[in-house]
């Protein structure tokens, strides 16, 4: 299944991906892999993602 980051939109602009990684502290190839389904990320991973996106794990999670 697609793991997707944005509630429904994606990331689809590369420089998006690049700036959530920088906020969040990971890759770029790590946000896209997780949007396809590639990987299976860790609660440490998604809870930096979150931080990333200013939202709680909580509401990352919303719908999951």
């Amino acid at each position: 299944a697609e793991f997707d980051i944005m509630y429904g939109e994606g990331v689809s602009h590369e420089g998006e991906l690049i700036d959530l990684g920088v906020e969040a502290g990971v890759s770029k190839n790590y946000i896209c892999d997780l949007e396809l389904g590639r990987r299976n990320p860790s609660i440490a991973s998604l809870n930096k993602i979150a931080k990333g996106l200013k939202i709680s794990l909580s509401e990352l999670l919303k719908g999951i």
